[in-house]
């Protein structure tokens, strides 16, 4: 699968169109207002979550929403268990 039948997928699965499930990280940064030392120090920590499609690295907006409203002191997949 390439990258544009993936996001064209992830589109169509979305509630609201205007809101894609993943996002590029300088999109994601530009949304956190974060410089890259910080952001992927959270990616590499997984409170950011990120997605491969072929070359292209994708973060997923539930971690940004999650980051945003507090809620992201551990990582999604521990956060998911408790």
């Amino acid at each position: 699968m390439n990258f544009y039948s993936l996001l064209a997928e992830n589109q169509a699965d979305c509630a609201s169109p205007s809101e894609p499930l993943l996002v590029d990280t300088t999109t994601a940064r530009a949304k956190l207002s974060m410089k890259k030392t910080q952001f992927f120090r959270l990616c590499r920590e997984g409170v950011l979550v990120r997605r491969k499609a072929g070359a292209k690295t994708l973060v997923t907006m539930e971690s940004i929403k999650a980051f945003a409203a507090g809620n992201a002191h551990r990582p999604i997949s521990e956060r998911n268990h408790s």
